[in-house]
């Protein structure tokens, strides 16, 4: 298996419909990325994000993407989509973490 080769994904699904909007997606660095509109071609850790633009000119809807260093594999590519689209551990404000007393 390689550990550059993955692809950590936050997609919805409207009911009714069966097809994923794929929102962002954290892809390892196992291969180049070009956006086409831009012109710019990469191999590096980089986020797709959904776009109107790519999706206007009939490409995937996460098509652009730009190089992130904040990830280095599956498991920090995971925690950064998880930070960055503002979900947050139910036991994030526990006692047991906020050091406050228990009520």
């Amino acid at each position: 298996m390689n550990r550059f080769d993955f692809s950590a994904i936050l997609g919805y699904q409207m009911p009714g419909i069966n097809k994923i909007f794929r929102l962002r997606r954290y892809n390892g660095r196992s291969h180049f990325h070009t956006n086409t509109i831009e012109g710019e071609t990469f191999r590096d850790f980089h986020i797709h994000v959904a776009t109107a633009r790519y999706q206007n000119i009939c490409s995937k809807e996460d098509h652009f993407a730009v190089v992130d260093a904040r990830y280095a594999d599956l498991d920090s590519a995971v925690d950064c989509l998880l930070k960055d689209c503002g979900f947050r551990s139910p036991i994030e404000n526990s006692p047991i973490f906020t050091g406050q007393p228990i009520p």
